[in-house]
């Protein structure tokens, strides 16, 4: 008598179940995988971001932090090219404010070699790939064997908008406390400095920064006209 055996293995159903568990499972591992992909690229772009804005907060707090209101008069106070007139109108402190620059004084530091005063300026000018802004730092010590040359270092890129504005805090008692756009011809610093800073898709914390020095030492403010008394 014949007997059948039944040799192992799995019938086409098993094998189509079989397969179809497996890229259930793929698609769903796949998926977790790049979720965590994407949150850790997410973190470390955001790790990388708050290294940048610790980075140009210390930049800043030593430059604009020790910026010196130096008193000057009207034919002494250039603008640098910030604003359209070559020179300021109106007598004033050596700081000129605008939403994409700024212009002042402040004690050289000791990377730049230490002693006397430094011309810094900050400006905001297109990125080298025309791609966003980037935050450019020049500085001019007036100690220098090259008094015509800049020292350019640029502390912010690809931004998609980088602005200033002006805290008058209580400057003028006739006037409440606001934010302004601009500062020039002034007779003392801005109580707050403010950068906002866009990137595309992600927005910074606004930099505040507080200069330190209020007054120019040399000058004996007359509180009537808001000016150094005999300038």
């Amino acid at each position: 008598m014949l007997r059948h055996h039944r040799e192992g293995g799995f019938t086409l159903l098993e094998l189509l179940i079989s397969l179809t568990l497996l890229g259930g499972l793929g698609v769903v591992m796949f998926g977790g995988l790049w979720y965590g992909l994407q949150t850790w690229h997410r973190a470390t772009v955001f790790d990388e971001r708050a290294d940048d804005m610790t980075i140009v907060r210390h930049a800043l707090e030593q430059a604009l932090g020790r910026a010196y209101p130096l008193y000057l008069g009207a034919e002494k106070s250039p603008s640098a090219g910030i604003t359209a007139a070559s020179r300021q109108e109106k007598p004033g402190i050596a700081f000129i404010g605008t939403p994409s620059a700024i212009q002042f004084l402040a004690p050289t530091p000791q990377s730049l070699g230490g002693g006397g005063m430094t011309r810094f300026q900050l400006r905001v000018t297109p990125s080298e790939n025309a791609v966003g802004y980037s935050l450019i730092m020049r500085a001019q010590p007036e100690l220098t064997n090259t008094p015509d040359q800049w020292i350019t270092s640029s502390i912010l890129d690809h931004a998609k908008e980088i602005l200033f504005s002006y805290y008058t805090g209580n400057i003028d008692s006739s006037v409440s406390p606001k934010w302004l756009k601009h500062w020039e011809h002034q007779a003392m610093l801005p109580k707050l400095i403010r950068m906002s800073v866009v990137f595309p898709g992600f927005k910074w914390p606004d930099v505040t920064i507080a200069p330190r020095v209020a007054i120019d030492a040399s000058c004996t403010l007359d509180p009537g006209s808001m000016t150094c008394s005999g300038r």
